[in-house]
This record gives structure tokens, sequence and C-alpha cells, in this order.
């Protein structure tokens, strides 16, 4: 075998994708912690100011509930320890752009470049990392309907079908190298239903509720980047097993070919 064929052969291996769900669960625990501690600094400053009505106070669910973590890691690039030039990371607010965000603003990290929404109020950001993953953050998806929790499944599945091709294609344009790492996690969502925008779908009381803490999705392999009928796949294996959370067979935004749809 020559190089080239050792490395590819090291990179199927399962080390290197046990590296990769290392470090996409990582990156998840230290995004919820960080949430979590926001939301309790701001409710201590407020009872600090004299207000009597602080986040721990206000209806369920709490805006720190519902937070989306999707990650998307070039296992070639992490095993190489590529370290692209800030330069090149710099300037990419229209591929970036986070989840649930019309516009973004970008700062120079330790890590990267971090695309973030104006509204410092929220913790909404994509960070791309020097060697060329990408690292994506929403939260508040989940909301309060009929005196029940609901998780935004319509507004997942637009923002994913709008974005999720962008950041591929940036990820691509940098040479961030595959095969690719997949991963999406729903945390603090518990005991809620799964708002689908279907007008027999809204939330009912007799509706199937997810009453655990997080939903964990399966992991993702890509060989290479995808073209744009593979995007279609993509999406539906993401968002099945989270429609399959909440006891649908399927996700309702894919036709009968596969073909992902727009939410309605």
């Amino acid at each position: 075998m020559d190089v080239s064929q050792l490395r590819q052969a090291f990179l199927g291996s399962s080390t290197a994708y046990e590296k990769a769900e290392k470090l996409s669960k990582r990156w998840t625990y230290d995004t919820v912690t960080a949430v979590e501690r926001f939301y309790e600094d701001q409710s201590a400053q407020a009872f600090d100011q004299g207000e009597t009505k602080t986040v721990w106070d206000r209806e369920e669910p709490s805006p720190k509930d519902g937070i989306l973590t999707l990650h998307i890691i070039p296992i070639g690039s992490m095993l190489d320890q590529t370290s692209l030039p800030i330069e090149e990371l710099e300037g990419k607010h229209g591929v970036f752009c986070p989840l649930v965000a019309m516009g973004c603003e970008g700062k120079i990290n330790l890590k990267g470049v971090q695309y973030f929404l104006g509204n410092r109020d929220v913790n909404v950001y994509t960070q791309l990392h020097r060697f060329g993953a990408v690292e994506v953050v929403a939260e508040q998806l989940v909301w309060q309907r009929d005196g029940g929790r609901e998780l935004l499944g319509r507004k997942i599945n637009q923002e994913l079908k709008d974005k999720l091709p962008g950041y591929l294609k940036g990820m691509r344009e940098l040479g961030a190298s595959p095969p690719l790492f997949i991963k999406m996690q729903l945390s603090r969502v518990k005991n809620s239903t799964l708002e689908t925008g279907s007008p027999n779908a809204y939330y009912t009381h007799g509706e199937p509720e997810f009453v655990g803490r997080s939903i964990e999705l399966p992991g993702i392999v890509l060989t290479d980047y995808p073209d744009a009928a593979k995007i279609n796949v993509i999406g539906k294996e993401l968002l099945d097993p989270l429609w399959n959370a909440y006891g649908r067979a399927r996700c309702s935004y894919f036709d009968d070919e596969g073909v992902w749809l727009d939410s309605i």
C-alpha cells in the first residue's frame, strides 16, 4: 500500500470515527453547560438589580430550553491536524450564517472564527474551527402552546434545508478533508411534543411527548462531499430519527421519492 492508501485505510478505521464522536460529545456538553450558565448569570444580575421577575419566574418553557447542536467534522483534517489561516476563515458571513438567523456578525477567537446573531442576549452562532469543522448552535427551540411544551420541528426542518448545503459547500471551498462526520442533538427538550406545521398536527394533550432530557441523533459518515441529490439523503437521515423520537414513522418534509420539501 502506498501512502495515500495507508491514509485512507486509517481514515476508515473505527478509531477515527470514535475520535470524532467524542469530540462532538464534548462540544455538546460544553455548549449546554455554557447556555445554562449564561441564563443563570442573567437571572442573578436581574435579582441584584431588584427585578421581581427573572428567567426563573417565567412560564415554562425556559429560554434555555430547546438547544440544538449540529457538528460537521472533517475527519481527514482532524487527523492531519490541519490549521487554516484565520484570513481564510474570515468574511464567510453568508456561507456560515447560524441557524434561525437572517444575518450575523463575525469575530476571531481562539478556535477560529465565530459567526453569531447580533442579539447578544441569545446563544445562536456558528463556530468555524481552524481545521475546517463547523459547530452550529441554536437555542429557544422549545416554545409553549396550550399549556404544553413544543419543539419547533417545522423551523428546524426549514433552517437545515436552507443552510446545511451552504455549510458543506463552504467547508469544501476551504479544503477541509473528508471523510465527514455529522452529528446533531437536541438538548433540554424534556416532556415536549413536536410542532410540525401540519393543520392536523398541532399540540394536543394526546400527542406523543418525548420524556427524556435530550435527543442524541445517530451520527452520519460521508466519505466525500455530497452532490445535490445526496443532500436530500443527509437531511432525511438527520430528521427521520427526530420524528421517530416523537412517535412518527418518518419526517413529514420528504416526499415518497425522498425529495426534501420546504416547511409549510
